[in-house]
Order: C-alpha cells, then sequence, then structure tokens
C-alpha cells in the first residue's frame, strides 16, 4: 500500500515560526528577569545588606546583559546579534571606549553637545538605568521620570492654573549636562564606584567629534577641540566638547533626577522640575520672584555644580508656553504651544504626502 505523503512542505515553515516564537519568548523572559533582579538591588538596598555581592549578580546575570543589549539595538534584531552584544558586555571591566559626539545649535544660542554611544556601553547604560529608576525615591516636584512624565505635570501646571496660581515664572539651568560636577555623581549615585569609573565617567573615554550639523565642515577629529569664538582664560581656550553628563545617554536623564531631586518649594508658591527646566508658580508676582532669588541660591550651592539659571520668562495672569504646552488662565484646558503646534503641522503634511 503506498505511503501518503503531504504536497506541502510543512515541517520547515513550522520550525521557522517556532524558532521566531521562541525568539519573542526569550526577550519576555530576560526583560522580565531584569526587571526581577533590579527590584531584589532596590530590596537589598532597603533593608541595609551589603551591596557589591548584589551588583556583581546582577551586572553578571545574563538576563540582564541580555535585556540591555535588546534595548541598545532596538528595533527587532536578530537573536545571532543579540547575544553576540550580551557576550561582550562587561560593566565592571577598565574598557576605554570611544564616543563620537556632534555639536547642535540651541534656540537660545550656545551650543548643546550630543554623545553617539557604541553599542556596548549603550547597552550597558540600559543595565544601570533600571536599577536606578527602582532605587530613586521621588520628590513630589520631580517630573519626566518614570510614571511621572511632562504630560503629568501639565496636568498638575493647569489644575494649579485654574486655582488661582496664575504668576508663573519658567527658567532652565545654563548648560545643564555640561556644568554637571563629574565628582558629585560618583559621590551621589548608589552605584558600585568602579562600574561609573568605567562607564560613566567621559574622561576615562576617547571622545571624536563627528560634524554633523551643516554649519560645520564635514570631518571628524580627535578631542581636545578649541572654540575660538570665546575669548582666551589665559594661555589656553576654551575646550569644546561633551563633559559633565553623556547628553544621548539613556541614562542621564534618571541621574540627573538624583542629582537635582529635592529643589525648594511651598504649598503657597510650587515649583516643579523636568529635566532642566523649571517652572514656579504662585498667585502674586512678587512671590514668584522671591522663590527665584531662593532657588539662584539653592542652585549655586548644589552639590552637583555650581549651577546657574538662565534668565527667568514670566506670565503675571497671561499665557505661557512650557515644555510644548500652552497655559492660558482664560482656558480651563491645556493648549499646544505654537512651536509644538507647527512641527505637528510638519509632521501631518509630510504623513499626507
Amino acid at each position: 500500500m503506498p505511503v501518503m505523503t503531504s504536497p506541502h512542505p510543512l515541517q520547515p515553515v513550522a520550525t521557522e515560526i517556532d524558532a521566531a516564537r521562541e525568539w519573542i519568548s526569550e526577550q519576555g523572559r530576560a526583560h522580565s528577569k531584569a526587571a526581577d533582579m533590579a527590584m531584589r538591588l532596590r530590596n537589598a538596598s532597603w533593608s541595609g545588606q551589603r551591596m557589591w555581592p548584589v551588583w556583581r549578580n546582577y551586572l553578571r546575570n545574563p538576563h540582564v546583559r541580555l535585556s540591555g543589549s535588546l534595548r541598545a539595538l532596538g528595533g527587532n534584531p536578530s537573536r545571532e546579534e543579540a547575544i553576540t552584544l550580551r557576550d561582550r558586555l562587561n560593566p565592571m571591566a577598565g574598557e576605554r571606549y570611544t564616543i563620537a559626539w556632534h555639536a547642535l545649535k540651541k534656540e537660545s544660542g550656545g551650543e548643546r553637545y550630543i554623545c553617539t554611544l557604541p553599542p556596548e556601553l549603550k547597552a550597558i547604560h540600559y543595565m544601570l538605568k533600571r536599577p536606578l529608576e527602582k532605587l530613586f525615591e521621588r520628590q513630589d516636584n520631580m517630573f519626566g521620570v518614570r510614571d511621572f512624565s511632562r504630560d503629568h505635570l501639565a496636568e498638575e501646571i493647569k489644575a494649579l492654573q485654574n486655582q488661582g496660581f496664575t504668576s508663573i515664572a519658567i527658567t532652565d539651568v545654563v548648560n545643564c549636562y555640561q556644568a554637571v560636577n563629574t565628582d558629585a555623581v560618583h559621590e551621589l549615585l548608589p552605584l558600585p564606584k568602579e562600574v561609573m569609573r568605567n562607564t560613566l565617567d567621559l574622561r576615562n573615554h576617547t571622545l571624536v567629534r563627528d560634524h554633523r550639523t551643516d554649519y560645520q565642515n564635514r570631518s571628524c577629529n580627535i578631542l581636545p577641540l578649541y572654540d575660538t569664538t570665546h575669548k582666551a582664560r589665559g594661555p589656553s581656550l576654551e575646550a569644546r566638547g561633551p563633559k559633565g553628563l553623556m547628553q544621548g545617554s539613556p541614562i542621564s536623564g534618571i541621574i540627573l533626577a538624583w542629582l537635582l531631586n529635592g529643589i525648594p518649594t511651598s504649598d503657597d508658591v510650587r515649583v516643579f522640575l523636568c529635566f532642566d527646566n523649571l517652572i514656579v508658580m504662585a498667585r502674586t508676582p512678587a512671590e514668584t520672584r522671591a522663590m527665584l532669588k531662593t532657588l539662584a541660591g539653592h542652585f549655586d550651592q548644589c552639590s552637583a555644580g555650581p549651577l546657574a539659571l538662565c534668565d527667568a520668562e514670566y506670565a503675571d495672569g497671561e499665557a505661557i508656553e512650557f515644555l510644548g504646552y500652552l497655559f492660558d488662565p482664560d482656558r480651563h484646558d491645556i493648549g499646544i504651544a505654537a512651536k509644538g503646534l507647527s512641527k505637528l503641522e510638519e509632521r501631518l503634511l509630510a504623513a499626507e504626502a
């Protein structure tokens, strides 16, 4: 009796689908295990345990390293690509990474230095970010961190404005990422000192400038580079390039929150911080001005600095834009800032095209 066979090659297709499903499951397990181990770190810290063995287990764990690799690669990487990156990660090794950076013009003048991290360093920063978020004890006026986004802040600002807090001042920290004292990072963060030196301190890596802005020549140079538009102080000119916190790193936002957490506020004069942006809200102009003086002194004495505040913009009973939102005392809802609306229109036109 002849053996009946299927005319369709089902097994190879099934094998490919099974492998893809298994890879998706493996990614989920890695992220879940990394989150679980970050929670263990938090619990160990709160219970007063000796932290180095707990950190060592966390940083060596293959699930944690795979989770960091996946987040660094983004998109839908192959298993081979992710595993290869995972196996190259060693946060405790004193490797000197090459970090590319480029300058972007600020609307307010000056430059912003953006770092592009190599995949290994970016993955390690993602590994460190999760426990820092778990260990962070947020003050009520800190936003721009996990579970407390700028959208949440916008809702709180609008609620206060509707309650009569219509005297508003907005400002930010001058060159905040650049001005951060690197040594303060080592002192304030609850990370192993060796790991911070190896992975967070720009002074221990090679910085290579990548000219990607249209007002600069397209070439690459090794630091140090100097800006001849600044007047020389003594025999040398002011060096350009990143220092302090790495702007462009996935971990810099939560580090900044650790450094700036606990700014002054009160029931009568509310102060909120989102990244390095500050908003002061009160019922009278005199109260907002007085609080700004208090804040200036606070940031000047800040252990992460000294830091300086930009000239404030005031709105006393008038509409003001902040973080892409419009806050108008004559309307009870949140509006879109003119700049944000313009960007939205550009995206809609691009999508339509």
